[in-house]
């Protein structure tokens, strides 16, 4: 495994991964993601496998979206096969690196989405908000948990 840069080409198995990983209703087309990706304020995060696979062999992917000092996950998925492998935390702290120290990092997931929210509480996202019957889940609809993350420049030590 490891992970790699994305890149327009990635558009079509971007869209085939995210449509394995979220239900109806919350997939995203491939016009979304290349919509996203040609924008100048997109970070974009990918993880491969090395043997290939479906979709090129990308098993996991993250979007974020930086607006001045507040960034914001767009998407993130992985494939169901290549969960709980710390694919994930690691593409989240390849973002962190990239983004502004002070920065304030967002992101809304689906209150029934239990493996990420433990994953995003991990990294030390805190719960801020709520948005009623946000998500369509089938005939049903899910909250939407809001939670953020401060970013902090890293602390230097100084020897006197």
């Amino acid at each position: 495994m490891l992970k790699r840069t994305i890149t327009p080409a990635d558009v079509a198995p971007m869209a085939a991964l995210h449509a394995r990983c979220f239900p109806e209703g919350e997939v995203w087309s491939a016009t979304q993601i290349a919509g996203s990706l040609s924008l100048d304020t997109t970070l974009a995060f990918g993880w491969e496998d090395p043997d290939g696979g479906p979709d090129g062999g990308l098993v996991a992917f993250l979007l974020v979206q930086r607006s001045g000092p507040e960034s914001e996950i767009l998407t993130f998925c992985t494939d169901p096969a290549w969960r709980r492998q710390g694919i994930g935390r690691q593409l989240i702290q390849a973002a962190l690196a990239k983004l502004d120290p002070e920065d304030q990092f967002l992101l809304d997931v689906a209150a029934d989405n239990h493996e990420a929210i433990k994953l995003y509480e991990s990294v030390g996202f805190t719960l801020f908000g709520r948005r009623p019957a946000y998500y369509p889940h089938g005939a049903a609809r899910v909250d939407a948990l809001a939670y953020r993350l401060l970013v902090k420049a890293p602390s230097s030590s100084t020897g006197a």
